[in-house]
């Protein structure tokens, strides 16, 4: 009977057992994937405490951006900074900065990630229009030979 130590090591993603599996992250175990919801969530949290305690240093908002930015996350940023412009007279100027960042930096994510519209759609109304301009006109033509006997 063989037991896990005769069992061969998995192959890489790529399927080729040479090939090094990538070393897991810091926060998922896992290389490039998202970290359960769990562990994101303290990532933020303490990221976001960085940038309360620090609320002058430029630096700490723009890594914890940066940190919702990776994750998919700018809501939450906004969200945080948003609660804190309404709710402190006296932070809500950097707050109001944050937010500005946050969406200067939304709206280039959705730059960066832009699709042209394919042709595709086009060619296939105009071929489309063409059969049914075609068919028309044959029954226009039949009609009229038709009156023509």
């Amino acid at each position: 009977m063989a037991g896990p130590a005769d069992e061969a090591p998995d192959p890489a993603p790529d399927g080729d057992p040479d090939t090094p599996t990538p070393a897991p992250s810091r926060l998922t175990g896992t290389e490039g994937a998202t970290p359960p919801d769990e562990e994101l969530d303290e990532a933020l949290e303490a990221a976001w405490a960085r940038a309360e305690a620090e609320w002058d240093d430029d630096d700490a908002h723009r890594k914890f951006i940066a940190l919702c930015a990776s994750f998919g996350r700018l809501d939450a940023a906004g969200g945080r900074y948003r609660a804190v412009r309404e709710s402190d007279p006296e932070r809500a100027e950097v707050a109001k900065k944050q937010i500005d960042r946050i969406v200067a930096h939304a709206m280039a994510t959705l730059q960066v990630t832009r699709t042209e519209p394919s042709e595709r759609p086009r060619r296939s109304l105009l071929f489309a229009a063409l059969v049914l301009m075609i068919g028309l006109l044959s029954i226009a033509l039949w009609v009229w030979l038709d009156a023509q006997r």
